[in-house]
């Protein structure tokens, strides 16, 4: 399968590539502002270090999106990797504008300003390797058409992206939201119960 690509695999190609690329960055876009939100933690266990494990394991899961993306060339990753950059700079920069105050003294927020201003630095980072990818790509000569093999090995790595970031997350948002203080019939804790008085929904 070295043949020339037909028209409608070049742009089955480019619009499953596109569309993989949007839902990676909407979903580090909307890790970044979430996960970057300050908290108070003060009565929460371990400080709300769990809360932030769960975001970062999220944000490398979404790294790992865009470098899948890169490694086959999708098309549009270069400017994915600079947008990715702007949103997390921006998100940064929002939350310590609007970071919560602590007249009394009493309130632990997390993450902290400093892990703001670290995690701005990392989308400056994001920012800088897409414009390098730019600047490479154009300086680069002009590759040999590509083969219809590597044509589907794109379009099967573009469609796991869009199902891993874009239906797995359209799943769970259309499904009913558990209810406060529920458990499975094994008896796991599947949500947040607030105290001892809670009363347990068993669920299926």
């Amino acid at each position: 399968m070295t043949g020339a690509v037909p028209r409608l695999w070049s742009w089955l190609d480019t619009a499953l590539s596109r569309i993989a690329l949007v839902a990676t960055v909407t979903s580090l876009g909307l890790i970044d502002f979430h996960g970057m939100r300050p908290l108070d933690v003060g009565g929460t266990l371990f400080g709300g270090s769990f809360n932030q494990m769960m975001y970062a394991c999220a944000w490398l899961a979404a790294i790992a999106g865009m470098l899948l993306a890169t490694a086959f060339r999708l098309a549009g990753y270069r400017v994915a990797w600079c947008m990715a950059g702007i949103l997390q700079i921006g998100a940064g920069a929002w939350w310590l504008l609007h970071y919560p105050g602590n007249h009394d003294g009493d309130l632990i927020h997390s993450p902290r300003r400093e892990e703001l201003a670290a995690a701005m630095l990392a989308g400056v980072a994001l920012l800088i390797g897409g414009a390098i990818l730019h600047v490479r790509a154009a300086r680069a000569p002009h590759h040999r058409p590509i083969s219809q093999a590597r044509v589907l090995v794109r379009l099967a790595a573009a469609g796991s992206l869009i199902l891993i970031f874009a239906g797995i997350p359209l799943a769970n948002a259309l499904r009913a939201p558990l209810p406060h203080c529920a458990f499975n019939k094994e008896g796991m804790q599947l949500t947040i119960c607030l105290d001892e008085s809670d009363t347990r929904t068993i669920v299926d």
